[in-house]
């Protein structure tokens, strides 16, 4: 955990490095927006003295110990979780700061429901998903996962493909309206501008949330059509994450005006993991590796490296997250 805050708060020079530092800098001149605790935030360490570099660094700190914290309440092998974790979305989460910011509290509303005891656990989720959006203002999508919590797997199945046809039929008629609520969300100049022009859905942005989900429901039906898995497992537990994969699947027509849209499955990718592990929970032997826990531990390696090739390895980002990661770091 100690590499991964280093790596994360001493990192520079990486895809958004410069933009964060500007907007750390100039917040004042940024004007009104919707992403008022971003805003908040900044201003306050701004006010303590603190530069981006210190800022980074104490941030980077508080993150880590969030996944800590919600991996290992959640599962007895996190550190296999956190091992598939590092390999992705890690390098992603170090370059996305304020996506970053709102995962904290996403984890935390799921925590709250994976744990649910009381109706307050869901006035916990709402808000911590609302307080979310105000680091980061496309999180207020995760409300959706709201639908499996109630929902029958069919149901959930029906709700999401009439979302998800409306949203194509909206984004390719209704460009100039999602210009004004993009507007109106203070939402950046280029997002207003694919919204304006009502651009077609990005297909490179859609293989990645459809690789996503195959291979989060390869590792679900390995637990399902596993004997040994199906009965000792928590089948309720293993269901709603199916459910919420399920519903995640609205953001294929956004990705049309919000192209970074496919982060919100990308952010699902640790509760995946936290499932494979807690399936392994349950087994009987914690010395012998069984046929099943191999194959639980591939299809994590297998979804961690699909996509981080496809995100990164095969893309320009190779050069603006990976190698930043690896050699521009203020300590070595």
């Amino acid at each position: 955990m100690v590499w991964l805050w280093i790596l994360f708060g001493w990192s520079y020079g990486n895809a958004d490095y410069a933009n964060y530092l500007y907007k750390y800098s100039h917040i004042d001149s940024l004007g009104n927006n919707f992403e008022i605790l971003y805003v908040g935030v900044t201003k306050l360490s701004n006010l303590v003295g603190l530069d981006y570099k210190h800022f980074l660094i104490l941030f980077s700190a508080i993150f880590i110990i969030a996944i800590f914290y919600f991996t290992k309440k959640n599962t007895e092998n996190w550190c296999f979780v956190i091992a598939l974790y590092t390999i992705s979305p890690f390098m992603l989460d170090v370059v996305q700061i304020r996506n970053s910011m709102a995962l904290i509290f996403i984890w935390l509303g799921l925590d709250a429901l994976i744990n649910y005891k009381r109706k307050i656990d869901l006035v916990r989720f709402v808000s911590c998903v609302i307080v979310a959006s105000m680091f980061h203002s496309a999180s207020i999508i995760f409300l959706l996962i709201l639908f499996p919590f109630f929902l029958e797997r069919h149901d959930v199945i029906v709700v999401t493909s009439i979302i998800i046809t409306v949203g194509i039929l909206a984004t390719r008629f209704l460009g100039n309206i999602l210009f004004h609520i993009s507007t109106f969300l203070n939402m950046s100049e280029r997002y207003s501008m694919y919204a304006y022009q009502g651009v077609e859905i990005n297909a490179r942005k859609v293989l990645i949330i459809i690789t996503l989900f195959i291979t989060f429901e390869i590792g679900i039906l390995i637990i399902r059509n596993s004997q040994e898995l199906s009965r000792n497992a928590d089948l309720n537990f293993t269901n709603f994450v199916e459910k919420m994969n399920i519903i995640m699947l609205v953001v294929i027509p956004i990705t049309s005006i919000l192209p970074d849209a496919y982060r919100m499955m990308e952010s699902l990718m640790l509760v995946n993991f936290i499932l494979l592990g807690r399936a392994m929970d349950t087994m009987h032997s914690k010395y012998v590796l069984s046929i099943n826990e191999g194959r639980l531990r591939l299809c994590g390696a297998v979804t961690a490296m699909l996509n981080i090739t496809i995100l990164v390895f095969s893309s320009v980002n190779i050069n603006t997250v990976f190698y930043p990661l690896i050699y521009h770091n203020l300590l070595f």
